[in-house]
């Protein structure tokens, strides 16, 4: 009996893994940021002696991404090999190689980050089918906003704008992400975030440090506005002191 019931659930779970890796959906646990690991690709020959290396992009929930600018460069060769292409509407790209050899790879388009791999070997061998570049992003969005005094609402300029993010899990800060200076319009921005529960806040000399403030970054984000109010005579003759 055990048998037959064992064989059944083998047979849906191929089955499961069969239909994922056809609609383009790689399990996330292969697109941690930082697996910025090498990855070795087998092609053949093709006609006029080209290495033909094909792909396709993902992002981080393993969905394929379209319009993302990839290349692969080489300075092993006297005059450099750079190639360009961008993916199509399936998240697929194709590149013609004129020689085997170690590629660095790069990947672009708004809104992304790329996360690797930064290299790829291409190897000839015509005995297997070709293996697929996977290159991986990640979806990033940008903070922006201004900082104001309380008392008049006027722009401050040259606040130092701290964010930190908050791990979900464990609800503890990790160090500061990105520290950024206000402009003369007291307006700051941030970009390349992943989604995340943020902290931010702004301090400035003369005023009191401003209270962390919580923004979460799940889609496009509102201008976050920071008010300071400046610290008492008390405060500052105590400062002077000690």
């Amino acid at each position: 009996i055990l048998a037959p019931v064992l064989a059944i659930i083998l047979f849906f779970l191929l089955l499961f893994v069969f239909h994922n890796r056809e609609n383009g959906i790689i399990p996330p646990d292969d697109l941690k940021d930082g697996n910025n690991v090498d990855q070795d690709v087998i092609v053949d020959p093709k006609v006029g002696n080209k290495y033909i290396v094909s792909g396709f992009t993902v992002d981080s929930e393993g969905h394929r991404v379209r319009g993302v600018k990839t290349s692969l460069s080489s300075d092993d060769f006297p005059n450099g090999n750079n190639y360009r292409t961008s993916t199509n509407d399936a998240g697929e790209f194709g590149l013609s190689l004129s020689t085997s050899g170690i590629y660095e790879v790069y990947a672009s388009k708004s809104g992304f980050r790329f996360l690797g791999p930064d290299k790829l070997q291409v190897k000839p061998n015509g005995k297997f089918k070709p293996d697929p570049l996977i290159v991986k992003m990640v979806r990033v969005w940008s903070v922006s906003g201004v900082v104001l005094n309380r008392k008049g609402r006027k722009p401050l300029k040259g606040c130092t704008v701290e964010i930190k993010e908050i791990q979900v899990k464990s609800d503890k800060l990790v160090p500061i992400i990105q520290s950024k200076q206000t402009n003369a319009n007291g307006r700051y921005y941030f970009p390349q975030l992943t989604k995340g529960t943020y902290l931010i806040r702004s301090t400035k000399k003369g005023f009191r440090n401003g209270k962390w403030k919580k923004i979460v970054i799940d889609d496009k984000l509102d201008p976050v506005e920071i008010l300071m109010r400046k610290q008492s005579w008390i405060k500052k003759m105590l400062d002077k002191i000690f």
